[in-house]
């Protein structure tokens, strides 16, 4: 595997995490409303969500970034 299909497949699990990520939110937030999960069990999981998202995306942009300066 060469260095630009590396970079692609990265790219691609990064977004798929990213997806992921945001579907487990939706899907706790139905917990939430449906009484699976107390309040504060969503607000924490909700807090390490954006947490999960915001390192991923800035994984992405560093990846992006160093792919840049290679060309």
């Amino acid at each position: 595997m060469d260095a630009i299909e590396k970079k692609i497949k990265r790219a691609e699990l990064q977004k798929e995490a990213i997806v992921k990520l945001k579907l487990l939110g939706y899907v706790s937030m139905v917990a939430e409303n449906s009484g699976c999960i107390l309040k504060k069990q969503y607000k924490q999981i909700s807090i390490q969500l954006s947490e999960a998202i915001n390192l991923t995306v800035a994984w992405k942009k560093s990846d992006d970034e160093r792919w840049k300066k290679r060309n």
